[in-house]
């Protein structure tokens, strides 16, 4: 029963993964510009800058360099799940030349987590959380 459940959950996600990757398009010229279109968004990636169109609207923004971001990591618990992911985002963080901070609470308890959590928000130098 156990693994149905997980089985049920792991298409789940998988099916949600695919709307996402249906509804975006992206592409990239010898220039090194990357054009991605998400629900009718439309964002331009070139030299340093972020360019988004939506409704008539253009917004352009600086890009920040890859090195100085800053991505926290908060796994559910020790097991072997959790330690697959942080493995395969410290590669990706080396790989993409980002800074990883990880977290791992020591049993899966809410009120173990939670002030973990709340540590790495208040810190505040971490660009993303997952």
């Amino acid at each position: 029963m156990k693994s149905r459940k997980l089985t049920i959950r792991l298409i789940a996600v998988l099916m949600v993964f695919g709307l996402v990757a249906a509804a975006c398009d992206s592409s990239s010229d010898d220039d090194g510009e990357t054009t991605t279109t998400v629900a009718g968004e439309t964002t331009t990636t070139a030299a340093g800058e972020t360019t988004t169109t939506s409704a008539g609207e253009t917004t352009t923004t600086a890009t920040p360099d890859a090195g100085d971001l800053t991505i926290g990591f908060l796994a559910g618990v020790d097991d072997p799940f959790y330690i697959a992911m942080q493995r395969g985002a410290e590669r990706a963080a080396e790989a993409l030349g980002v800074n990883l901070v990880v977290q791992i609470p020591p049993s899966w308890n809410v009120t173990e987590q939670t002030p973990i959590l709340d540590a790495m928000v208040a810190a505040g130098n971490l660009d993303f959380l997952f």
